[in-house]
């Protein structure tokens, strides 16, 4: 369960050693954002139309920014992309595709389904906690701030 959705991520990651590896860079930032996993495409796409067991937003929140490998079972992570694209959840949400295919097919692909960043999987941790520091200052700063100004304009009303 995550108190705090401003700094909620959701991971779609089916490796569970890049699963750990992302989840010890993660705690290296200040302050580090809650993560919520997805063992799939699929189960990534229950979590953001909160469909069971996912349907309780107090207990799982709508994430601030989507983190999503490519190559995944049953959903890969493009075609979660062009899904939550036409999701009404997808609202000024980030989608980051962090991956280890460096396939230009598979990044135009992803720029045209409106990717807001395709990341390769770096090979050194210490490359990978920047990387994640990265999606922090580009992402879940710009979610918040939108959402602030979202929040703010509908007291003023």
């Amino acid at each position: 369960m995550q108190s705090d959705e401003s700094t909620l991520w959701l991971v779609a990651e089916d490796s569970d050693d890049d699963f750990f590896f992302f989840q010890q860079a993660c705690s290296r930032l200040n302050p580090p954002p809650h993560l919520q996993r997805a063992n799939n495409g699929l189960e990534a796409q229950s979590y953001l139309a909160g469909k069971e067991p996912f349907n309780d937003r107090a207990a799982y929140p709508l994430p601030s920014v989507v983190v999503s490998d490519l190559k995944m079972p049953l959903v890969d992570g493009l075609d979660l992309l062009a899904w939550f694209k036409h999701q009404p959840c997808e609202s000024g949400i980030p989608f980051v595709l962090m991956t280890s295919s460096d396939a230009q097919s598979d990044r135009d692909r992803a720029r045209d389904e409106g990717v807001d960043d395709y990341l390769v999987k770096p090979g050194r941790f210490g490359d990978l906690v920047e990387t994640v520091a990265g999606i922090w200052e580009r992402h879940s700063i710009r979610y918040s701030s939108q959402t602030t100004a979202l929040y703010a304009s509908s007291w003023s009303a």
